[in-house]
């Protein structure tokens, strides 16, 4: 079995599939995303995405990313997943509850 990384991106609970790129906070209104929803990035940038590839669907800011190492035998799912703050993951969710809590 390969080691493959696969790095997934997530808004909450909804994974993205769209191409992440920054936006300042000058842009939010443009791209329809509201303050309270953003990270800001270094003071001046947060990453965005969109759930699908459709063209006119909604942009979504990335809460997490996560780089999700497949292995022959993928860790339990816990609490320590839940409430993981690095981004490296081999659980059997593929990421999809790492640092979620």
């Amino acid at each position: 079995m390969s080691n493959q990384i696969t790095f997934r991106k997530w808004h909450n609970e909804t994974e993205l599939q769209g191409v992440v790129f920054w936006i300042t906070p000058s842009e939010f209104e443009k791209y329809g995303i509201e303050k309270k929803d953003c990270k800001i990035w270094r003071g001046i940038m947060t990453p965005v995405a969109r759930a699908t590839e459709k063209p006119f669907e909604a942009y979504l800011t990335v809460t997490r990313h996560v780089a999700w190492k497949k292995t022959a035998k993928p860790h339990k799912c816990s609490a320590k997943c839940r409430s993981a703050k690095g981004h490296d993951c081999q659980c059997e969710c593929g990421g999809k509850n790492h640092g979620a809590n």
